[in-house]
């Protein structure tokens, strides 16, 4: 959902100061095309300007949610790849940084087995830059246990999770399946998104949070399959 800003365009004409039993009000446009009547008094402070990428909560220019988690991490918004949370985004295998068109073992070229993927090898981080990172299998454990998951059939046409934290503030997950091979599947059925964790009894396979209407989850993957990638941030000294 595209967040509101209240803009500040005063137009000081006819009909816009109104006097109503000796009070003065000032009349706003919001971005919405709405107005809002605020009275003037002498305290009433009025600014313009664009807001800054903290007051828009934006990391590096890109949205994030601060669902007041216990650890301070913030999610990102949407999807990498996507524009808004309902957007299914890119897929991405584990490891491996670009789009693919056949997301098969035969094409998939990272062989590595950390195990926690390094920076270099972390697509949201290369792609997002500044603290951007893949969350880890602990992070998605703490996304589960803190907040209230509400399954969602048409938020904006899209299947998914609304993610409710501690704080009052959310985040949407869709359910964009997978790619496999050639194909697309499971889309609007079951959401997949990797962690940046290996699973260590099978190089193979990584940790992931996987869902569909009924439940969530932290399961496995095969790494070579194509899943969509949700960043995190956590809390830093730049603040």
């Amino acid at each position: 959902m595209k967040k509101l800003f209240l803009i500040l365009s005063v137009v000081l004409a006819a009909g816009c100061i109104a006097n109503a039993q000796e009070k003065t009000y000032m009349n706003v446009r919001q971005a919405n095309g709405d107005n809002k009547s605020y009275e003037v008094t002498a305290d009433l402070k009025v600014t313009w300007g664009a807001k800054t990428e903290k007051e828009e909560n934006k990391e590096v220019g890109h949205r994030y949610v601060d669902l007041g988690l216990p650890s301070g991490l913030r999610w990102a918004a949407c999807n990498i790849g996507a524009e808004e949370p309902w957007e299914y985004g890119h897929y991405y295998t584990w490891g491996e940084l670009g789009v693919k068109e056949n997301y098969s073992l035969t094409t998939y070229t990272y062989k590595d087995n950390p195990e926690v993927l390094p920076m270099d090898k972390d697509v949201a981080h290369l792609s997002w830059r500044g603290y951007w990172r893949m969350p880890t299998r602990e992070e998605v454990k703490e996304l589960m246990e803190n907040c209230t998951w509400t399954f969602e059939r048409n938020y904006h046409g899209a299947h998914g999770y609304i993610v409710k934290g501690p704080n009052g503030n959310s985040i949407f997950l869709p359910a964009g399946g997978l790619r496999n091979g050639l194909n697309q599947v499971l889309d609007n059925e079951y959401g997949y998104f990797w962690t940046s964790n290996i699973i260590h009894q099978a190089n193979d396979r990584g940790w992931i949070l996987r869902f569909d209407y009924t439940s969530y989850d932290r399961l496995d993957e095969l790494r070579h399959y194509g899943l969509s990638v949700r960043p995190v941030f956590p809390k830093h000294d730049d603040e």
